[in-house]
């Protein structure tokens, strides 16, 4: 007869259901695991389709799979709900300077626009403080209104533009085409990058505000020159490119960070499932008991010549062996599937009644089942039980006679006594027992009668007259129960039926129900309808748990893993490995410093002449942020540049202090122009620096550079930020003094230049636009460093699939042949479907060679 395959014994025998999650070659599922099992991360699969085909690789920003697209808008628009306070935050740095200046200039409350005016932003304060509150409390039920997350950010832009525009009609005596150019810098690119919309509705914002802006300093300002308002409309210009630029880094940041935490999330889905079916593969072999203490001791360190025996001794349990009569006729005339298939579903049924019963299933060998009763847990009805168990056995055996037509019996022998059980060896983990009590429940069975249940003296005296019962004679039939001396009997028919005389007579109702379930021969095995009462999912639902999990993550913070002050990681392991970070994106930013010098060029050339020292010191540092950005691109177009300066490149990338002075560099060139033209500048006798306010809305345009730079921590920018507006505050103050001092004579009210002087409020606002710009670098680097705790987290979870994996294939190597055992890793079975497969194995060990032993003398 040919010998079945292993594949039809995991396979074509079991009914395997599919994974828990989606098994598309494609799918989450299928990266997860090929993530978990080293392989390197792949890049981002981006649209190339319809228009997207045009734009270059570098600028595209849209998933290739529209399902994924939909659940990543869904997730961004969740994540960036957080930045909405570091907006508000910018809302109320003008509030809070509005303020200064009111205090300094004595509104008359008397006039109703300037009333109204206080009203407004009294208002507008109390508005933003209480979104504040809302959003740093978590109210999440009222920030998970799919509503309010579209209304309160356009809610927020309008009380600020309306406050904003309202204060420069009403408070400014007369309105200078100068004013309030600073702050719509900073809220341009603060609504561009902060605020929880999508951004195209953000530059739609962006230019309409900057357009209302410069309509309102068209039609109401008294000194309007046109040179101005071009001026100014290249720094709003500068301004939208910066914050796109800004968006479209934060962009592809969380993209990355939303695949990470897609695979994160299917890592802890698959490191379910692998610990299930860790714990099912423990149970099919192991009793429970012996589970937890053999998986917690695997792979553990061996301290001596052995490693660790589980091992028990259980004193008044009963053994039985159960063994098919007539099985190898049988066999004869059954192909090797259709006989295992039978044995299958034979010991399907024995499993069934042994939980019934309260046995403890021990082997498996070809067509002997024995099991013992009264262990782990001792049960004073063991006995009783492991009878009611024998009779059951011979009952389910007659059912396949019928069926078979064939003399097929069963031949059931039961002995009392103590036993020691566990697991012995390093290999092939089975459990066991051990003793001379066992040797003689086999020869009970040896010596027993088919169709009948042979039990020992010491098992006839725990009964407690539950069964009438014949003499057995087994010591004619059996040598070793003839040397042994020991009486026998057999089970003749049942005085007090189940439960009746057990610990299970007060659950009589349910035990009939699960007897009928368990001996209903013709229904066979079914299958639950659900793994483990989880259903299969299909990729929607699986994308719902993911976005569920995914807006889980809202509001997170790296509160107990970062110092609050400098946010700088507890872990000095984990503060080196994220200040050595590479940012692919670098480069763009660094370019976008050399825009910045470009700009600003342009905008000084609109409002002054450019003399000499000025026009020279300009053309340097255009010239020079220009080579700076092509070293950095170095970095990342490696194949463009000499791998020496590439490889410098890198490493300069990745050393914090050069990257600070790389970096610093750039800004401090960028910043010399202006600073020398200012020095220059001493006198407006002849308009060469008419209006000097203008220095003050550069250098606005110019920390926004600063602000971009990523790859600086916020404390460096912010330290940065602070050196140049000192230097431009000392500037204003004090070398340029009569500069400003001329122009309030020229354009400014008698009362405005009296009370507060352009020179001072300057300075306050360039004070206060560094107050918001903290808050935006801030919120900035706590995003940054929460997506490196989440890639992070997402690295280690690919490390625990990969050492659950290597654990899980070690412990069914152990239990079973590797050629059998290659079919459950990476796989839903049950641990029944386990239990068959290795009863299948064990139906054909007949035709095997097989090497046994045997202790003499044994005896516990």
């Amino acid at each position: 007869m040919p010998s079945p395959t292993s594949d039809q014994f995991a396979m074509g025998m079991l009914d395997v259901e599919r994974p828990m999650l989606p098994a598309k070659k494609n799918s989450l599922y299928a990266f997860a695991q090929r993530q978990g099992g080293g392989v390197e991360e792949e890049p981002l699969q981006l649209d190339e389709s319809g228009l997207h085909r045009f734009v270059p690789k570098c600028l595209r920003s849209q998933f290739a799979d529209a399902q994924q697209e939909g659940l990543y808008k869904k997730y961004y628009t969740s994540q960036k709900q957080g930045d909405l306070v570091a907006f508000v935050m910018t809302a109320l740095s003008w509030q809070f300077f509005c303020g200064i200046t009111y205090a300094f200039r004595h509104p008359d409350l008397r006039s109703g626009k300037e009333l109204s005016a206080l009203i407004i932003l009294i208002l507008a304060f109390a508005f933003n403080c209480t979104v504040i509150a809302v959003y740093k409390l978590r109210a999440t039920a009222l920030k998970e209104q799919r509503l309010l997350r579209q209304v309160v950010p356009l809610l927020v832009f309008v009380v600020l533009y309306s406050n904003f525009f309202l204060d420069l009609l009403t408070t400014h005596h007369p309105l200078l085409p100068s004013d309030g150019i600073s702050f719509q810098i900073l809220f341009i690119y603060a609504t561009l990058t902060m605020l929880p919309l999508g951004l195209r509705l953000c530059v739609a914002l962006g230019v309409a505000s900057s357009a209302a802006l410069l309509t309102i300093h068209g039609l109401y300002s008294p000194h309007l020159r046109g040179h101005e308002v071009v001026a100014a409309g290249s720094l709003y210009l500068g301004a939208l490119l910066l914050g796109i630029l800004g968006a479209f880094v934060s962009d592809r940041k969380q993209r990355r960070a939303f695949r990470q935490a897609r695979i994160s999330i299917a890592m802890k889905l698959v490191l379910e499932q692998q610990a299930q079916e860790h714990e099912r593969l423990l149970l099919a072999v192991l009793p429970k008991h012996l589970a937890a203490e053999i998986r917690q001791d695997l792979g553990a360190m061996v301290h001596g010549q052995f490693k660790k025996m589980f091992i028990s001794r259980y004193e008044n349990v009963s053994i039985l062996f159960a063994d098919i009569v007539g099985f190898t006729a049988l066999s004869s005339n059954c192909t090797a599937a259709e006989l295992v298939k039978l044995l299958n579903k034979l010991i399907t049924r024995f499993d069934k009644l042994s939980e019934k019963y309260h046995q403890l299933r021990i082997k498996i060998l070809g067509d002997c089942y024995y099991c013992i009763s009264g262990a782990p847990e001792p049960r004073v009805d063991h006995a009783v039980l492991c009878c009611h168990m024998g009779l059951a056995m011979v009952d389910a055996i007659r059912a396949v006679r019928e069926e078979t037509r064939s003399s097929v019996d069963m031949r059931v022998g039961i002995h009392t006594g103590s036993v020691l059980a566990g697991v012995m060896g390093q290999r092939q983990h089975a459990y066991d027992v051990y003793s001379k009590d066992t040797k003689l429940a086999n020869a009970m069975e040896s010596g027993g009668i088919p169709g009948r249940v042979h039990i020992s003296e010491t098992t006839y005296a725990c009964l407690n007259g539950e069964f009438e019962v014949v003499p057995g004679n087994g010591e004619l039939r059996n040598s070793e129960i003839k040397a042994s001396s020991i009486k026998t009997y057999i089970i003749e028919s049942v005085i007090k039926p189940y439960p009746e005389g057990t610990l299970d007579a007060d659950r009589s109702r349910l035990s009939v129900q699960n007897e009928q379930h368990a001996l209903s021969y013709r229904r066979g095995s079914q299958r639950p309808s659900g793994h483990n009462g989880v259903g299969v999912h299909g990729e929607a639902e699986f994308d719902d748990r993911l976005l569920q999990a995914l807006i889980a993550r809202e509001g997170a913070t790296i509160k107990g893993k970062a110092n609050y002050a400098t946010l700088s990681f507890l872990d000095p392991v984990l503060e080196t490995q994220f200040c050595a970070l590479r940012d692919k994106l670098g480069p763009a930013l660094i370019s976008a410093n050399c825009l910045v010098v470009i700009l600003s060029c342009i905008a000084h050339g609109i409002l002054w002449q450019l003399n000499i020292g000025t026009g020279v010191a300009y053309a340097a540092a255009v010239t020079i942020t220009f080579l700076i950005s092509c070293l950095a691109w170095a970095g990342v177009k490696s194949k463009a540049f000499h791998p020496s300066l590439v490889k410098f490149v890198q490493w300069t990338e990745t050393v914090p202090s050069l990257r600070l002075v790389w970096l610093s560099s750039i800004i401090l060139i960028a910043a010399v122009p202006e600073i020398a033209d200012r020095l220059a500048c001493t006198t407006s006798s002849d308009h060469a620096c008419d209006p000097p306010v203008f220095y003050l809305h550069l250098i606005t345009f110019l920390l926004l550079g600063v602000t971009i730079l990523v790859q600086l921590r916020h404390l460096h920018k912010v330290l940065m930020m602070t050196l140049l507006i000192t230097v431009h505050c000392l500037l204003t103050t004090l070398h340029q003094q009569l500069v400003f001092d001329s122009f309030d004579l020229d354009v400014i009210s008698d009362s405005f230049r009296n009370s507060f002087p352009t020179k001072y409020a300057s300075c306050v606002m360039l004070v206060v636009i560094l107050f918001a710009l903290f808050w935006l670098n801030r919120y900035t680097e706590v995003t940054s460093r929460l997506l490196f705790v989440w890639k992070k987290e997402s690295d280690a979870q690919k490390e625990q699939v990969g050492e659950l994996r290597r654990k899980n294939e070690e412990l069914v190597y152990n239990i079973l042949p590797r050629h059998v055992a290659k079919h459950f890793l990476g796989r839903n079975f049950t641990e029944n479907e386990v239990r068959n497969a290795i009863a299948q194995h064990s139906a054909v060990q007949s035709i095997c060679a097989i090497l046994g032993f045997d202790l003499m003398n044994f005896s516990l």
